[in-house]
């Protein structure tokens, strides 16, 4: 009888499946890992641009708000129009930390009071990488409407004396007055136009007739602005302070203190008396746009030239000063 040897193989074939399993267990984890690893780096990736992102996003409202605060004490200097709006000419720009931040300011010829700030924050060697915010605020004006007027008052002019004159070769009238036009005398005011009053021209204050800001406002601006004084000695103001001018250089002063003018100065822009002051001469001054008076003037007994200035007081129209409101729902961030 003949016997045929057999070979069991299946723990080699159990052998070659555990390898396969062990093999794809292998692979799979080691795919799980490099996924991980890959989400990883990623996830970190994401973390450092959403880090990068925020960062520009603060640096650019930093700049916006160092924008608002610069708008404060300094005047833009406007350009020419360009399709309904006026840019600033100059460079408003900053730093912060890694951050350069430039700003833009724009504002609609037909409302000039609304300015647009826009700061756009870049990584200082990247300027691929930007964040912008955008808000409009609405700033004050220094004068809210020109005087039509060499003199504007509340109040009655009399007992002109000396050889004051009086010229105005752009509106129709001499003097503005919230009163009846029969109180302001002519006098010795020389007229080189002819002599006319507008009585009864508006009511309330000769301030808020002219300016476009509250006295505490003015005062407090006039501590930041070179253009704005604000005098409140009942002393003589005199040629020692200087002349303010020339025409292109617009001021307002306000006198709060009824103070005599002495020595012939020159004053170019808006001169505005809290009074009334019935005792204060001008001294020979020389005023190129408009004096605005609350209260009676008795005063005018010297040989000053009051000389209307449209342009002076539309280059004072255009002075905005300060920062007001800022209008809802402007705030844009890019």
């Amino acid at each position: 009888m003949t016997h045929i040897a057999t070979h069991k193989t299946f723990p080699r074939q159990h052998g070659v499946a555990t390898l396969i399993i062990v093999l794809i267990l292998l692979f799979s984890i080691t795919g799980i890992t490099l996924y991980a690893a890959q989400s990883g780096i990623m996830e970190q990736k994401v973390s450092a641009n959403d880090y990068r992102a925020k960062q520009l996003q603060e640096a650019a409202d930093a700049g916006l708000e160092y924008a608002v605060g610069w708008l404060k004490s300094y005047q833009p200097s406007w350009g020419g129009a360009v399709s309904g709006y006026e840019y600033d000419t100059g460079s408003i720009s900053t730093t912060v930390g890694n951050y350069a931040i430039a700003v833009e300011l724009k504002r609609p010829t037909a409302d000039r009071k609304k300015v647009t700030i826009t700061a756009t924050a870049s990584e200082t060697g990247n300027s691929n990488l930007t964040a912008s915010t955008q808000t409009t605020i609405v700033q004050k004006m220094a004068v809210g409407a020109s005087p039509q007027a060499p003199i504007v008052i509340n109040g009655c002019i009399s007992g002109v004396t000396g050889s004051p004159d009086i010229d105005n070769s752009y509106t129709t009238s001499e003097v503005q007055s919230s009163q009846n036009g029969a109180c302001v005398e002519q006098g010795h005011f020389n007229s080189a136009n002819g002599w006319d009053v507008d009585g009864n021209a508006f009511t309330g204050t000769a301030w808020d007739q002219t300016f476009g800001m509250s006295m505490a406002d003015m005062k407090a601006l006039a501590d930041l602005h070179p253009n704005i004084h604000w005098v409140e000695s009942s002393s003589p103001y005199h040629d020692s302070h200087g002349s303010l001018g020339p025409p292109i250089d617009a001021h307002i002063v306000i006198f709060t203190g009824c103070p005599k003018i002495n020595g012939g100065p020159t004053i170019v822009g808006v001169v505005y008396y809290l009074g009334p002051c019935t005792t204060n001469g001008y001294g020979g001054a020389q005023i190129y746009g408009s004096v605005v008076i609350d209260g009676d003037a008795t005063g005018f007994n010297a040989n000053t030239d009051f000389v209307y200035r449209p342009d002076v007081l539309d280059a004072l129209g255009t002075m905005l000063a300060g920062v007001g409101s800022r209008v809802p729902g402007a705030w844009i961030d890019q």
